[in-house]
């Protein structure tokens, strides 16, 4: 059985996470582009990024015109 899982565990990586999420290859050159090429057009509509890291996606929605709601807990497109 695996350990109860409080928020600990997540502070504890967390900067960790955002000093080498931007240069990492597999999210800098695949799954970033990958998902951005997923979504529709994001001016004029709300976005919900849940489990959002380092905010990586909500400042790209907010550059492209979309207004975005973070929740650190996959993001969901939701239009407007």
């Amino acid at each position: 059985m695996m350990p109860e899982h409080t928020g600990a565990s997540y502070q504890g990586i967390a900067g960790q996470y955002a000093r080498q999420v931007d240069t990492n290859p597999m999210n800098a050159c695949y799954e970033r582009p990958a998902v951005l090429s997923l979504l529709p057009s994001l001016a004029q509509n709300r976005v919900l990024d849940a489990g959002c890291g380092s905010g990586w996606y909500n400042e790209r929605v907010a550059v492209n015109g979309g207004k975005s709601s973070e929740q650190n807990s996959a993001m969901c497109y939701n239009k407007s």
